[in-house]
């Protein structure tokens, strides 16, 4: 509700790596105010976590929520301590299990929705590989997004199906080009 397309986009806010740290931030504001994490410290947590930096970013972002899950529990505990907002044992545990529950969804709807799109064009078999190229901070950046994203493809595509998943050297840029070209071009042969 208050990201820069409201009520709008709402799968790119579930997957996305600009949007997965904020949609961490925003829930711990929710698990402080019910004082579930940091406990009798609510409001200077709260003015910490809503405050902007130079960039106009909060201190939670996607980065963190990696680095996080990289270093676990205690690592979270550490984060939050080091930026002024002293963190128990417990709170480094909810961090990093939300923190995982937020990448474990992106990284499930992303393979979901993979696999949607090659039943529909009858690409995924055992008889052929099929590689497909992946864009974004999560997929390249995420020490266990892609591992998760693979489990994911696995239990929605039983029987020996063979789908590789590589990182996309260019960019979306590129590939958005290419498929304009090759569908300016079907359109062309449509009329002839």
């Amino acid at each position: 509700e208050q990201s820069e397309h409201k009520g709008s986009h709402l799968f790119e806010k579930m997957i996305s790596g600009l949007y997965l740290g904020e949609a961490v931030r925003l829930r711990m504001l929710c698990l402080i105010q019910s004082g579930q994490l940091f406990p009798g410290q609510e409001a200077h947590a709260t003015s910490i976590l809503s405050a902007k930096d130079l960039k106009n970013d909060y201190l939670f972002q996607t980065q963190h929520l990696s680095l996080v899950e990289k270093e676990g529990p205690l690592g979270a505990q550490a984060f939050f301590t080091k930026k002024g907002i002293p963190a128990t044992e417990e709170d480094g545990w909810i961090i990093w299990e939300l923190c995982t529950a937020v990448s474990t969804r992106a990284s499930r709807l992303g393979a979901a929705a993979l696999v949607a799109i090659l039943e529909r064009i009858e690409k995924a078999s055992a008889d052929s590989l099929c590689v497909v190229a992946v864009d974004g901070t999560p997929f390249k950046f995420h020490p266990f997004f892609q591992k998760r994203m693979n489990v994911a493809i696995d239990e929605l595509l039983p029987g020996g199906h063979r789908v590789r998943l590589e990182m996309a050297k260019d960019g979306s840029g590129r590939g958005a080009a290419i498929i304009a070209a090759v569908a300016q071009r079907m359109n062309w042969s449509s009329l002839s």
